[in-house]
């Protein structure tokens, strides 16, 4: 696989923008791992391959990816515009996909500072950043991801906080239909 290592100025999203751009630039993200660090700077690594699970070593490709991480966190691209039309054009050459079961776990019991969501279902464009952008819409911080992709399915386990850096209490929030809607 090939690998990317991001540090930047910690903000709200950041986590969410870097898999878009990572979307948009047709990968397929195998691994994330992200740290926040106590001088407001974020470390955030996401192991990824191509279209052929392959590791990306165009460097053309890899200047394209690096140059719309930039942009992106200069707030020069609109992820949301450019996704629309990426998973348009998806929709137009996809096969019927097999069946993976999706689901949601939420624990507030596995870790004493965070409440940890596991989500398990079929990878698509964009999911990571659909996820991670739903998240942040509730309010919750991302402090530590897991992402794992095996072929069609994820299992990326999300530990978060809310926006006071406690877990999350409140039973509304953590039955969101927002976060549930972005992965039926």
């Amino acid at each position: 696989y090939s690998e990317i290592t991001v540090y930047a100025p910690d903000h709200p999203g950041i986590f969410a923008e870097i898999a878009g751009v990572m979307a948009l630039s047709n990968v397929t993200i195998m691994d994330a791992k992200i740290i926040t660090m106590l001088n407001g700077m974020v470390l955030d690594t996401f192991a990824f391959l191509d279209t052929q699970d392959q590791p990306v070593t165009d460097p053309e490709k890899l200047q394209r990816i690096f140059s719309r991480i930039k942009e992106t966190l200069a707030g020069k691209l609109d992820l949301e515009q450019e996704l629309a039309i990426a998973r348009e054009n998806n929709m137009k050459n996809l096969e019927e996909p097999f069946t993976v079961a999706s689901r949601v776990i939420v624990d507030n019991q596995a870790s004493s500072t965070d409440t940890i969501i596991e989500v398990n279902g079929r990878d698509r464009i964009g999911l990571l950043y659909d996820l991670t952008s739903a998240l942040t819409g509730l309010g919750l911080k991302v402090s530590s991801a897991h992402i794992t992709t095996f072929g069609e399915e994820v299992v990326d386990t999300f530990y978060v906080k809310d926006i006071f850096g406690l877990k999350v209490s409140n039973n509304e929030n953590l039955r969101s239909n927002s976060f549930f809607v972005v992965f039926p």
